[in-house]
């Protein structure tokens, strides 16, 4: 009578792992639902950084479509532009 109680208690512990194990693994597993998760949250903070980036992008078009004084600080920062009878001086560092 004792040998059925030991086998009836290893098939159960033997089903018990093989639950626990697809509990973790598989397609459905804590295991993949932990990394998607992560996967979700690098995502959602990509695009607030995104938005942030278009967000001032955008500011930076409404600046260039109406603001001469930031257009005039563009020119003469990024293109080297003066107005008329401004001298535009270049330092050349030596190596």
């Amino acid at each position: 009578m004792n040998r059925p109680k030991k086998i009836g208690r290893w098939i159960l512990i033997g089903i018990a792992i093989i639950a626990l194990f697809f509990l973790f693994t598989g397609k459905d597993g804590l295991i993949n639902i932990y990394r998607f998760h992560l996967e979700k949250r690098n995502l959602s903070e990509k695009i607030i950084r995104r938005n942030e980036t278009i967000d001032s992008l955008k500011i930076t078009i409404k600046k260039l479509e109406k603001d001469t004084a930031y257009i005039e600080k563009i020119a003469r920062e990024k293109l080297g532009m003066a107005k008329k009878g401004e001298k535009v001086y270049k330092f050349i560092e030596e190596q």
